[in-house]
């Protein structure tokens, strides 16, 4: 299942202080991610990354995703996937392509 390469969207269009997972959580969480995916994963975009990310990017939590997977590539809007994914396959909520026209 996990023998082609992928790529992982993450929208943070509405990441906010709920979203927030400690650090023991996010390990747990690695720790059960399938060691095939984590081999033939090709990039984690993470689209639109708002005030409250970049201030829990800089978080212990934030520093121990960094430094397990060096693929994550920010990109300011959702129209910027396409240099990442054909645009027929990128199939965002409608509130997240609305941030394009803000």
């Amino acid at each position: 299942a996990w023998g082609k390469p992928f790529v992982l969207v993450v929208d943070l269009c509405q990441f906010g202080p709920e979203n927030r997972q400690p650090p023991k959580q996010l390990q747990r969480l690695l720790k059960t991610f399938p060691e095939a995916a984590g081999a033939n994963l090709a990039h984690v975009l993470l689209v639109a990354p708002n005030h409250a990310f970049k201030k829990y990017a800089k978080s212990p939590a934030g520093r121990l995703l960094a430094a397990r997977y060096k693929r994550f590539q920010f990109v300011a809007t959702p129209a910027g996937l396409s240099a990442y994914i054909a645009d027929a396959d990128v199939q965002l909520p409608p509130q997240s392509a609305a941030v394009d026209k803000e």
